[in-house]
């Protein structure tokens, strides 16, 4: 009896090893890219590796499987796998159909990046981009936009940017979508091109008829069908109301902030009483609603009073500050460094400055709120020229800035207040200076450019402008 329990055990081990899933004569083995069990079909793509865990779902090493048809594997992308697929500009050598002159440069060669993204670090710019100017073929400059925004350019959002090579960058304004490119964005369009969303004439209101949809994405009512008649007290297309029956209106869902809506004899709306209440589209900003702006109506407010450095501010569909022109000239506080605009930081980020760039040995800087620079964990300042006037001190520092302190009224540490320590002076960005020289009442320095700059009191033609301050 033992014997025969022996036996089956040896059979059906022998079994099992002799048949697979899919009828072949071995296993497969799921990650050597081998046909194990002859059957034509290699590890992931095998029946036999489908509930292998190296072969579900987000597997990167799968990427031929055509048996599981609801396979999701790969539905990110992968840089590095040779395929341009999601949002990667390149793969390797593969630039997808782009190069230098694409992309609006006048030459070079086009690389890709470890990252995927373009390197157009080779490519060679226009010899005028960069100045700040529109030139020649230049669609932008810089942050000179030429007064366009994603909106101008029929988008619904976003923010453009101009690229290194001078042309205008659309990629955020394709995020908020346009009309025309087949996507029916709810907030800003009711159709797209032949999608009507599911609409008819029927379910707009009128008797029958054709819907379709116009160029800027909305209804054509046009060729649909109505049997109004003003004053059988049934609503119907394009009748707004009949006499006691405002079909469900009311001024607030009519967008008003209020009022009281009723309906005229040729069954319109009357609209008096809501309009004195207001809305957002009526051109009057009514901040007790909420309301920043109202189309072309800003209060009063720029991108620069807003403590932005440029731009063009716009209103946005809800009546608040479409602030993305603003955005994109930058403001202290959004943690890039602006040298051009005279901030030394932004936040944690100091650019290329430490303490070193302002004379000091070493130590810390701190960013203040103003962008300025908190030189007080700085330590070991050396200078190479000192100067003295007759109530203030000035130093050139061997970085080639300034330090002052001593009165301040009339600006003479340079920064309008009295120090009894040294102030560093605010200085153009990218200017630096060689020498320095003290009055009685007022300093002049001379830059690396041979340029004077002088300050202080500036009575009897001291500072070479007249007048004082």
């Amino acid at each position: 009896m033992r014997t025969l329990t022996l036996i089956s055990v040896l059979l059906f081990s022998f079994s099992f090893l002799a048949c697979d899933d899919d009828g072949g004569t071995a296993n497969e083995v799921c990650n050597n890219a081998t046909d194990d069990d002859g059957d034509g079909l290699i590890d992931c793509d095998d029946p036999d590796c489908m509930s292998w865990s190296g072969c579900q779902t987000n597997n990167v090493n799968n990427t031929n499987n055509v048996n599981n048809v609801n396979n999701t594997n790969n539905v990110n992308p992968v840089c590095g796998n040779g395929t341009v697929e999601g949002d990667e500009d390149c793969e390797g050598s593969d630039l997808n159909g782009a190069s230098c002159l694409s992309l609006g440069y006048t030459g070079g060669t086009l690389g890709c990046s470890e990252g995927c993204l373009y390197d157009e670090s080779a490519c060679e710019v226009p010899v005028d981009c960069g100045n700040g100017s529109i030139d020649n073929d230049e669609e932008c400059d810089g942050t000179n936009l030429q007064d366009q925004t994603c909106q101008t350019l029929g988008y619904h959002g976003g923010t453009l940017f101009c690229t290194n090579a001078c042309q205008l960058d659309t990629s955020s304004c394709e995020e908020s979508g346009s009309c025309g490119d087949a996507i029916i964005q709810g907030s800003f369009e009711e159709c797209e091109g032949a999608n009507l969303n599911g609409e008819t004439c029927t379910s707009q209101g009128f008797s029958g008829g054709t819907l379709a949809c116009s160029d800027e994405c909305a209804f054509d009512y046009g060729s649909c069908i109505s049997n109004a008649v003003c004053g059988d007290g049934s609503v119907e297309m394009p009748e707004d109301c009949e006499s006691g029956n405002l079909n469900g209106e009311s001024c607030i869902t009519l967008g008003y902030y209020g009022g009281l809506l009723g309906c005229l004899s040729d069954c319109s709306f009357n609209l008096v009483s809501c309009e004195g209440a207001g809305r957002c589209g009526d051109g009057t900003v009514q901040s007790s609603y909420g309301e920043e702006c109202d189309g072309s109506s800003l209060a009063g407010q720029t991108c620069e009073s807003l403590g932005y450095y440029g731009g063009n501010l716009l209103c946005g569909g809800s009546c608040g500050f479409d602030l993305s022109d603003c955005a994109a000239a930058g403001q202290c506080g959004d943690g890039v460094v602006q040298s051009s605009q005279g901030e030394i930081c932004d936040g944690s980020s100091f650019g290329t400055n430490t303490c070193a760039t302002f004379s000091f040995a070493s130590g810390s800087l701190v960013c203040n709120t103003d962008c300025s620079a908190d030189y007080s964990g700085c330590t070991g300042l050396t200078v190479s020229v000192v100067q003295g006037g007759k109530d203030h001190t000035c130093a050139l520092g061997t970085a080639g800035n300034l330090f002052c302190w001593g009165y301040g009224p009339l600006g003479l540490p340079g920064a309008g207040a009295t120090s009894t320590t040294p102030i560093v002076s605010q200085m153009p960005a990218g200017v630096t200076f060689t020498t320095l020289a003290a009055g009685t009442i007022h300093n002049c320095a001379i830059d690396t450019a041979g340029k004077a700059w002088c300050w202080g009191d500036a009575n009897d033609g001291k500072l070479g402008i007249g007048g004082g301050g």
